[in-house]
């Protein structure tokens, strides 16, 4: 081997190299979107399961009981499962709502800032 095939060589390996790092970074970006589909998929799949609940207990107990007509009831129910989902690792913020947080052991503030919003209503 002559010194221009070498170098032909290591100008091959490195545009495959750049290659496979172009490809890990696509894999990485579709995972990220995948768990955060995953996250709202499950909020979702959440919501619907309490909603088929109460509406199989309306279809069991067919006398209406008085609904609270106390905010703070419906707000405290609300902040329950913000903290839930929170402490699950999921953003909860207007900015990153849904979205995976990067570390459980670092707080978000604008989460802490949505849950603190319940405490002063």
């Amino acid at each position: 081997m002559n010194k221009e095939e070498i170098y032909q060589l290591i100008e091959r390996s490195e545009e495959q190299v750049q290659e496979l790092n172009q490809t890990i970074s696509q894999l990485q970006q579709a995972l990220r979107d995948t768990v955060e589909e995953n996250n709202r998929l499950l909020l979702l799949n959440y919501d619907l399961k309490e909603l088929t609940q109460n509406l199989h207990q309306q279809m069991e107990n067919p006398v209406q009981e008085p609904t609270p007509t106390d905010n703070e009831t419906t707000h405290l129910s609300g902040k329950e499962h913000l903290l839930e989902f929170y402490h699950e690792g999921i953003h909860i913020c207007h900015l990153y709502y849904g979205q995976q947080r990067s570390s459980l052991e670092q707080d978000c503030l604008l989460c802490l800032g949505v849950i603190n919003q319940f405490e002063d209503q």
